[in-house]
């Protein structure tokens, strides 16, 4: 079907309910220009494998899980936000992990890493969700890591080199 842009406010999936997702025959990448966002709010889960680009954001409003999953790098530069529920980068084969170029990660839910290929996360994570590491690899967290939620480990390495003296608990399940 080919690349969707967004000019111009939110392209919303969902509003609150178990369905919805970008239609299977778009392949092609979601682009953003400044100041839009790209939103996912679902109770059930979806499976993103669209690339993003541009100066969008990208959101997980909903109560459900949202895989960012694409085989590819995320390069959108705006602002991700976990507003409810999970969203996790990659499946452990496929990597869906923002290049670091998103200015922040705000999280309010939960944030999984499950990426093939463990890459360096600088962009600051910040409120009061949680995070958990579980793929195989050792996962680099670096810059203000200012969230408040638990760490949990269940695969892998985990490396902290920021600052994260807000963190409640970190827990090792190997």
């Amino acid at each position: 079907m080919g690349n969707t842009l967004i000019q111009s406010g939110t392209l919303q999936i969902g509003s609150g309910g178990s369905a919805g997702q970008l239609p299977v025959s778009l392949t092609g990448t979601v682009t953003g220009t400044a100041n839009t966002a790209l939103v996912y709010d679902l109770t059930g889960s979806a499976n993103v494998k669209n690339a993003m680009s541009g100066a969008m954001g990208f959101t997980q409003a909903g109560a459900g899980l949202i895989v960012l999953n694409n085989g590819a790098n995320q390069l959108y530069t705006g602002k991700t936000t976990i507003s409810s529920g999970t969203l996790q980068f990659g499946d452990g084969t496929t990597d869906g992990l923002t290049t670091g170029s998103s200015s922040v990660i705000a999280n309010s839910g939960v944030l999984v890493l499950t990426t093939s290929t463990p890459k360096p996360i600088p962009a600051p994570l910040a409120a009061t969700g949680s995070l958990v590491k579980s793929a195989a690899g050792n996962q680099t967290l670096s810059g203000n890591l200012g969230y408040t939620g638990t760490t949990g480990v269940n695969a892998g390495t985990l490396t902290l080199s920021g600052s994260n003296g807000n963190a409640t608990a970190i827990t090792v399940n190997k």
